[in-house]
């Protein structure tokens, strides 16, 4: 008898820690999409056993697909969403979750801007995908605004404060995607736009292109050696109709920075592009990263070059033109943005 009791007892213990097991999935588990929800994902933190990126978006027309079509299509596109960002968390190696509403976040083991960059692309790619509305309602293509942290943030104890942070300066100020730096707060609720970098005529330009430099160091003869030899292959090599113009495009816009035909002048310090379509058939795909004053990097919208230059410009000088003037519009953020932290 007491045998048995015993068996009783211990079949009993184990049914209630599956049941407490199932309780505590339940409560971290978002009931409409599957995804972790917001204590899901502070778990996952907590299990971290490296340093890990924040990655927080807001879907833009979200409101609008409720409104036109009603609740039950909205939660099924929530649904959609949800499977593709959790797909896209698989393959970086992370977690994805659902805070609420139409605000999602993806936990990454990612250090680096480049890497952030890529993931940003990656879900960009997905959203555009048209999404089937139920009931033949037709369909609707999504896009989002996105706020980042990487490790160390600066709020190293608060790394999705920090993430929400960058995601409300990309709301207010219309960005596609801002990064977390330190001394960055949540922006005043009233604008306080500054004059625009190229509305000031005393403002000094922020990028150049150094057109006969270009020319000197992309006519090396062919015996030619040198530093410079790699930039004029490069430059031998760029082909807007190439399969592999992405990945091109951003390893010559390297080269120039370096060689210092594509000139940075304060407050930008940095300038890079990101091919986020490689292995497509037309890997055209870019972002371009803005640091300025080696502290605040500003991510564009993305990019594609253009298959055809205008017939007076050579492909280079076309590509190189696109990205200063692609420069310049982040400039001007940048500066509107020093301009309301001067204000406060």
């Amino acid at each position: 008898m007491e045998v048995l009791q015993i068996g009783a007892a211990l079949v009993t213990l184990v049914r209630l820690r599956r049941r407490i097991a199932a309780l505590t999935r339940a409560t971290r588990t978002d009931e409409l999409t599957g995804l972790a929800n917001r204590r899901g994902l502070s778990a996952a933190f907590a299990r971290r056993v490296a340093p890990l990126a924040v990655l927080l978006l807001d879907l833009r027309r979200f409101k609008e697909v409720n409104d036109r079509y009603g609740y039950h299509a909205g939660d099924e596109l929530l649904r959609q969403v949800a499977a593709r960002l959790d797909r896209i968390a698989a393959r970086h190696a992370g977690v994805a979750a659902r805070l609420g509403g139409d605000e999602f976040a993806l936990l990454l083991p990612t250090a680096t801007a480049v890497d952030l960059a890529v993931v940003i692309a990656d879900v960009e790619r997905a959203l555009a995908v048209p999404t089937p509305l139920p009931e033949g309602a037709g369909q609707v293509e999504l896009s989002a605004v996105f706020g980042a942290s990487l490790p160390p943030a600066g709020l190293s104890d608060r790394p999705l404060r920090a993430a929400d942070i960058a995601l409300h300066y990309a709301r207010h100020h219309g960005l596609p995607a801002v990064i977390f730096r330190p001394g960055m707060t949540y922006p005043a609720a009233e604008d306080r736009h500054g004059p625009r970098l190229r509305d000031r005529p005393s403002a000094a330009p922020v990028i150049e292109i150094d057109t006969n430099l270009l020319h000197r160091l992309t006519t090396v003869p062919e015996s030619g050696a040198g530093p410079a030899r790699g930039l004029t292959e490069l430059a031998e090599r760029f082909d807007p109709q190439s399969s592999t113009l992405g990945s091109a495009a951003a390893d010559l816009v390297a080269a120039c920075v370096t060689h210092r035909v594509l000139r940075l002048h304060e407050p930008v310090t940095e300038v890079r592009l990101v091919a986020t379509s490689a292995g497509a058939d037309r890997d055209g795909g870019l972002l371009l990263l803005v640091t300025f004053a080696d502290t605040f990097t500003l991510c564009s919208a993305p990019m594609s070059v253009p298959l055809v230059a205008p017939s007076d410009i050579e492909p280079v000088e076309f590509l190189l033109a696109t990205v200063v003037g692609a420069v310049a519009g982040l400039a001007d953020v940048y500066c509107t943005l020093r301009a309301q932290r001067a204000d406060r």
